[in-house]
């Protein structure tokens, strides 16, 4: 599928591989960073492991550890680390299923792809490394300011099938766009993140989904605006952009090296999480080493805010991403079971070695699927520990769109799983609402988080009119007053008031203002003379809102002849 930018060409390819095998040969950079790791037996079962990444910041643990050592460090001086960057995920896939990579640092999109591929033989998730930390930018001239504005745009993403990419398709098609490889008016362009910064300032792209520093640079570097940032799209903002895995055959073979890359990955990253300044000066050093570019403070920083380090996979995410894949007809295969894409015994291992908390995962159900605005639904959490029930309590959130009873629950343990549950009532209907229950850890469960759509449909409402008096003189000063009830949920907004019939009146206004009168109902007024002698057949309307659908009741006046 050709988008306008050449792929990486070949030769490129395996200019980084030349180059990248220099890498684990650099000076320590970093030499503040005092990540611990287990012990690292004298001598491994191989003398060398070729490790792939990225020279991005949500690379970083493999960024600033493979920089300073500590990579190497915990696989002492059998093993010989090689380095290879790469700049998007799919060529570094096709470098680990050809053996030339053992183990990588990947986006989730081209991991699955890989696997899928690979007929689920060539490689396993060994655990995560980032979530966040991508952003939809456009240019201020676009004047892009809601989804509507898409149409007729050029957009540009790194790398064909890469996370970012998907995002970004996933997203238009959503919106009801198409791109024009696929008969619609919205480009999308591949190229590397370096290229699509030159695009954006040259003004040949209208925008560009990236992961960061990027964004950050577009934005303050070149005048670009924040369109969306791809948190907002996910339960509790939480979502895979990189993710730790390794050529199954290897696993295999060298179980050993393959758990002491893993112990560093995870003392790196949480040197990272409780040394943010530290790390954030590290990385930077760091990159300038690999790339000869460094970023500003204002901009790494505001870069990093929006990510956050973690070894745990997210699996539900990467499986929603695999779901948006097929749908763009980007997989071979429907990703109905990724079960086999995972292998978290090293990580649980190594955490239990260090003392560290398992992960865990959360489920969330709920007795519903589909309810009106304010009735009320149970909803359930699952949490299971890794080796031992988890303890503690669950938060509850519902995006501002209703309140929860009986949140914060405390979790009931049930053998190797824990639950407890909680009650929704929705203010708001529309879009499906996103039920989050969030597991704060306890000490030997990591936190986790689940999610559930609830579909929430609007009250049906009842609009009934009553007026005083029936009739009027034509002409006359006499008023009559009708008022109109609604009954629903709470409702608000406006009620609209026409007319028909042989009569008419004169209305003192046309619409008014529905104030609350008690939980279900609502009321408002009009007053009007009588115009033209007959009958007249009135009605008032309600428009409805954010709870409530809309309906209208009739009313029937007399007005008669001056006599």
């Amino acid at each position: 599928m050709d988008r306008g930018i050449p792929r990486v060409p070949l030769a490129f390819m395996l200019i980084l591989t030349v180059l990248g095998s220099a890498f684990a040969f650099l000076p320590a950079v970093n030499p503040t960073s005092s990540a611990s790791t287990t012990t690292t037996p004298s001598t491994n079962s191989i003398g060398s492991v070729n490790i792939g990444y990225f020279a991005n910041i949500n690379h970083a643990p493999a960024v600033i550890g493979i920089a300073n050592g500590d990579f190497q460090k915990a696989l002492g001086p059998s093993t010989t680390i090689h380095t290879f960057l790469f700049p998007s995920g799919g060529p570094e896939m096709v470098a680990l299923l050809a053996g030339k990579l053992d183990i990588a640092y990947v986006g989730p999109s081209p991991a699955v792809n890989a696997y899928i591929q690979s007929n689920g033989t060539g490689l396993v998730i060994l655990g995560g490394v980032a979530s966040g930390g991508a952003v939809f930018v456009v240019q201020n001239s676009s004047k892009i300011t809601s989804a509507k504005d898409l149409g007729g745009k050029t957009f540009a993403a790194p790398g064909i099938g890469n996370t970012q990419d998907i995002a970004l398709r996933y997203y238009l098609m959503e919106n009801g766009y198409k791109t024009t490889t696929n008969g619609g008016n919205v480009t999308v362009l591949d190229a590397t993140n370096a290229n699509i910064v030159t695009l954006f300032a040259e003004g040949k792209v209208d925008g560009a989904w990236v992961p960061e520093p990027y964004g950050e640079v577009l934005m303050q570097q070149l005048g670009g605006k924040l369109f969306l940032d791809e948190r907002s799209l996910w339960p509790g903002g939480s979502f895979s952009t990189a993710e730790l895995v390794v050529r199954t055959q290897f696993l295999q073979q060298h179980a050993d090296v393959v758990q002491e890359i893993v112990s560093a990955d995870v003392a790196e990253t949480n040197w990272i999480n409780k040394n943010p300044s530290l790390a954030e000066a590290d990385l930077n050093s760091s990159l300038v080493s690999l790339t000869g570019q460094g970023y500003s403070q204002s901009i790494l920083g505001a870069a990093l805010a929006r990510l956050a380090f973690t070894y745990d996979p997210l699996e539900t995410s990467v499986a929603v991403q695999a779901e948006h894949a097929w749908a763009l007809g980007d997989l071979t295969q429907n990703p109905t079971n990724l079960s086999g894409l995972y292998d978290l015994s090293v990580l649980s291992s190594v955490l239990a070695a260090d003392g560290l908390p398992g992960l865990s995962t959360t489920s969330v159900s709920c007795s519903h699927a589909s309810v009106l605005v304010g009735t009320t639904t149970s909803c359930k959490a699952t949490v299971q520990g890794t080796g031992s029930a988890a303890t503690g309590t669950v938060t509850w959130s519902g995006g501002g769109s209703g309140s929860f009873s009986s949140a914060p629950c405390k979790l009931s343990p049930q053998k190797s799983f824990s639950t407890c549950s909680a009650k929704f009532t929705p203010t708001v209907a529309g879009s499906p609402l996103t039920i989050t229950a969030s597991y704060g850890g306890d000490p030997k469960n990591a936190p986790s988080a689940g999610a559930y759509s609830l579909t929430v449909t609007l009250k049906v409402t009842r609009t009934t009119v009553s007026c005083k008096p029936t009739s009027a003189v034509a002409g006359s000063s006499e008023t009559i007053t009708c008022t109109a009830r609604v009954t629903g949920n709470s409702p608000r907004g406006t009620v609209s008031w026409s007319q028909s019939g042989s009569g008419s009146v004169s209305f003192n206004s046309t619409a008014c203002t529905l104030a609350s009168v008690g939980p279900t109902q609502g009321t408002c007024s009009v007053t009007m003379t009588g115009k033209t002698a007959g009958r007249v057949t009135g009605q008032a309307t309600y428009g409805g809102n954010r709870s409530n659908q809309g309906s209208s009741g009739t009313f029937r006046l007399t007005i008669k002849d001056a006599t």
